[in-house]
């Protein structure tokens, strides 16, 4: 190879990895940024999951049965 292709190679292998690196930093961003969300999502679910248990218990209280699932996956008051 002549010198210039040599040095024409490094300058587009520099380039390019400067483009790998930079895409790899947006990438670890992105999904620090998922993890986030997602852990957000999990807290917010087992917040709504709580929440909903406790009120079916208390509906379950206060109409004096038990709690019960039916087979279709609703939550009702047995007697």
């Amino acid at each position: 190879m002549t010198d210039l292709l040599i040095r024409l190679r490094r300058r587009l292998d520099a380039q390019a990895l400067h483009q790998l690196r930079a895409e790899a930093a947006r990438l670890a961003a992105e999904n620090e940024d998922l993890r986030e969300r997602l852990y957000q999502a999990e807290a917010q679910a087992a917040f709504w999951a709580r929440e909903g248990t406790e009120l079916h218990l208390q509906l379950c209280e206060a109409m004096h049965g038990a709690p019960g699932i039916t087979q279709a996956g609703h939550l009702v008051v047995a007697h």
